[in-house]
């Protein structure tokens, strides 16, 4: 069985937007789209906001087509 794998740069847990933008190549007003996603869960009470690496690489891994950014 083959598994989706994404290089990681680096060993982070909390993604912000910017490491989002550097490790995936995702343009950053694509990233704040993203993260007003309901599904995603963003943890808003910081700043800047930040997205678990697991979460965001699920979230990741399924088509969005709804949000129109890609």
């Amino acid at each position: 069985m083959e598994e989706n794998t994404i290089l990681k740069k680096t060993n982070k847990v909390l993604l912000t937007a910017e490491d989002i933008v550097a490790e995936y190549g995702i343009a950053l007003p694509a990233v704040y789209k993203i993260f007003k996603c309901p599904e995603l869960p963003v943890q808003t009470y910081t700043k800047p906001y930040m997205v678990k690496r697991d979460k965001f690489e699920e979230f990741f891994n399924v088509r969005h087509d709804e949000l129109g950014i890609l």
